[in-house]
Formats: C-alpha cells, sequence, structure tokens
C-alpha cells in the first residue's frame, strides 16, 4: 500500500482554508507532509499549520 499523503487528505485537512490556497500550493504542502514522520503525529501537525502559513503569508 502507498503511504503517500493523497491530496484530498491535504484538500480535506485543510477544510475552509484551502479557497486560500492554490493547486500548486497544496501540492508542495502534500509533498511537505509526505516528508514528515508518522509515529510523530502531533509535531507533523504542527509542521503543517506552520508549511500552511508559510504558503499563505500568515
Amino acid at each position: 500500500m502507498d503511504d503517500r499523503t493523497q491530496t484530498h487528505e491535504i484538500e480535506a485537512w485543510l477544510g475552509p482554508a484551502l479557497d486560500d490556497m492554490t493547486g500548486q500550493q497544496v501540492e508542495a504542502l502534500r509533498r511537505e507532509s509526505d516528508d514528515l514522520d508518522r509515529s510523530e503525529q502531533d509535531a507533523a501537525t504542527q509542521a503543517l499549520i506552520q508549511a500552511y502559513e508559510r504558503l499563505v503569508g500568515v
């Protein structure tokens, strides 16, 4: 089975914030998600939040 994060998973995680992102930013966030250690879910969530904020300039 492919452990790669699926785009639809990132889109669901973003929820309404998805409206603020381009397709390229969503893909970049998906790639960053793939780089996260799955065993550290709290750290992974924080990293995704930081990546989102960086990509949208928050």
